[in-house]
C-alpha cells in the first residue's frame, strides 16, 4: 500500500500510450490471433509462431520501459523487472454480447489484497491494444466518474492493478489484446502457500483472472 499510496487513486494514474505496436506487427498479430481457435488467454507455450512470441517479449520489455518511465521514476517505486504475469495474448471471440463486471485485479471486492492466486502481487497492469474495430468493450473506471475508456489498435494502457475498473458490453467485433503484469519491487511477507493457485480446486490463475 505504501507504493500505491505514492501514486495515489485518481484517473491522473492511468497512462495512455499511443501507437506502442508498429502498425507492420499488428498486420502479423491480429491476423495470427483471428486465426488461432478458441478465445480467452494464450501463453506463449500455446503459440506456434517463433515471431509472434518474439514479439510478445519485444514489447513486454517495452512495456517495462514505459512502467519505469512513468511510475517508478517519478514516484520513486522500485519495480521487478520480469512481470508477475508475463505478456500474452487476449481474444474475446464467443464473448460479444458479455461484458466483465467491475473488480481490481488485485484486491478483492471488499478492497483486501487479493491473496489466494496471488493477484496481490500485480501491481501495474499493462493493457497493449490489438484491434479497435469492435463495438463496445470500452474499458470503464466507474470510481473516476465513469471514466471511458477505447485505446486505438496499437496503443497501450496502463494504470495501478489495485484501480477497479470494468469492460463494457462487447457488441460485435474482434476484441484483441495484449494483457501482462508488473510487480513492486517490495519485501513480500506473505506465505507462498497462501499466495498459491488453488490445487485442490483445479485452478490455476489463468482461469481465475478476467480477460483485460
Amino acid at each position: 500500500m505504501e507504493q500505491y499510496n505514492k501514486i495515489g487513486y485518481s484517473s491522473s494514474g492511468i497512462t495512455h500510450v499511443k501507437n506502442f505496436i508498429h502498425e507492420s506487427d499488428l498486420e502479423i498479430l491480429t491476423p495470427y490471433l483471428r486465426s488461432t481457435y478458441g478465445f480467452g488467454n494464450f501463453y506463449s507455450d500455446q503459440i506456434d509462431s517463433d515471431i509472434v512470441k518474439e514479439m510478445l517479449v519485444s514489447y513486454q520489455a517495452a512495456a517495462h520501459v514505459e512502467v519505469l518511465s512513468n511510475y517508478s521514476e517519478p514516484y520513486g517505486i522500485k519495480m521487478l523487472e520480469e512481470p508477475r504475469r508475463p505478456a500474452h495474448l487476449t481474444k474475446w471471440d464467443m464473448l460479444v454480447g458479455q461484458s466483465m463486471p467491475v473488480h481490481s485485479d488485485a484486491e478483492t471486492p471488499s478492497g483486501l489484497p487479493a491473496i489466494a492466486g496471488g493477484f496481490y502481487r500485480y501491481n501495474i497492469t499493462a493493457i497493449a491494444y490489438l484491434t479497435d474495430e469492435y463495438l463496445g468493450g470500452e474499458i470503464v473506471f466507474p470510481e473516476f466518474d465513469n471514466l471511458k475508456i477505447k485505446p486505438r489498435a496499437g496503443d497501450l494502457l496502463l494504470f495501478p492493478s489495485r484501480y477497479r475498473h470494468c469492460i463494457d458490453n462487447l457488441v460485435s467485433g474482434d476484441r484483441y489484446t495484449m494483457p501482462m503484469f508488473f510487480g513492486f519491487d517490495v519485501e513480500d511477507s506473505i506465505d507462498p502457500e497462501l499466495a498459491s493457485p488453488s490445487i485442490k480446486e483445479g485452478k490455476d490463475p489463468s482461469d481465475i483472472l478476467f480477460f483485460e
